[in-house]
């Protein structure tokens, strides 16, 4: 990776356990460290957090702020509103760069133009390096415009006190639950001999599901993973397959599961799929192996495991 974000300040807005998991991985995977990222609940919590980091850094620091649409106390449309009236009441020191982290919700014009750009709610590594790289390089010209030079980030910044009745919590604590992983915890189970590397399909029509899914894969490998949102693209995927490297395992994650025994049903003798659950349905019978509703990236790494045993006891 050319760009160096080690420097650099994220806080990210999200109430949703499952998408901070996602997006904290992609963020210390781009070199963040851990205590220059902040995760929080809702816009209040970003704004104090905001005023807090720029209290105790200097203003050459970069700070970008990803903001959820949708989050109760505070949502990210109402917090970009918000720092935009502290910068110019001098509550805040000084602008930070403001992504709208958006999952298709329609966003107006008005209240667009508060953010300095937006991405998809479920990014990949491509798209986040891009935003990161933009919001330090408008960071820089202002921080520049200002009179400061780039240098060290560390020191002293505004005094200005956390308002609005916040307190952020510190960077790296527990929010509802969730601890964020170390950047040792990115890594991915991988295997020696490359055929015996699972070809990975998603068969799910909820695309909330299938983006879920394949946010955490795309942090397990380069390739991504084959999608098909109906049971007759599912099955003809998987008829595909059967010619493909056939020494290569195949995974299915099956986010329907009543498609379940039509894909039992069908003849892929030469290369059967190892089917695994994904639904928000726990424990269901018929599967090689099932998620839990609140999965992890843990949970991903566990299957592909249990995949590639099951393939190989089968070879013996």
């Amino acid at each position: 990776m050319d760009e160096d974000f080690s420097e650099i300040v994220v806080i990210y807005a999200e109430d949703e356990d499952m998408f901070r998991d996602i997006a904290s991985m992609s963020l210390l995977d781009m070199n963040i460290p851990e205590e220059n990222l902040e995760l929080v609940e809702h816009g209040g919590e970003a704004l104090a957090a905001i005023e807090r980091i720029q209290s105790t850094r200097s203003r050459a620091t970069p700070i970008i702020v990803l903001l959820d649409v949708n989050m109760p106390v505070m949502d990210g449309m109402m917090c970009a509103k918000k720092v935009k009236e502290r910068v110019k009441s001098g509550q805040l020191a000084w602008e930070p760069f403001l992504v709208c982290c958006s999952s298709g919700k329609f966003v107006n014009p008005e209240e667009g133009a508060n953010f300095h750009v937006t991405m998809e709610k479920i990014f990949s590594k491509g798209q986040l390096s891009k935003v990161l790289a933009e919001g330090v390089s408008w960071c820089r010209k202002q921080a520049s415009a200002a009179g400061v030079s780039p240098g060290s980030t560390k020191g002293s910044g505004s005094s200005s006190a956390a308002g609005g009745g916040y307190a952020a919590p510190s960077a790296g604590a527990v929010q509802g639950g969730y601890a964020p992983p170390s950047a040792g915890a990115v890594q991915a189970p991988r295997v020696e001999n490359v055929s015996e590397r699972p070809k990975i399909m998603i068969a799910a029509d909820e695309p909330t599901c299938s983006a879920a899914l394949a946010a955490y894969l795309s942090m397990l490998d380069d390739e991504e993973p084959a999608e098909a949102d109906t049971l007759e693209d599912t099955l003809t995927a998987l008829t595909e397959a059967q010619t493909e490297s056939p020494s290569a395992p195949l995974l299915l994650f099956v986010g329907n599961p009543a498609w379940l025994k039509q894909i039992q049903a069908g003849r892929f003798e030469a290369r059967p799929p190892f089917l695994v659950n994904a639904s928000v349905e726990d424990h269901l019978a018929g599967f090689n192996a099932n998620l839990p509703k609140n999965y992890r990236q843990s949970d991903v790494e566990r299957v592909i495991k249990e995949c590639q045993e099951w393939y190989q006891k089968r070879r013996k």
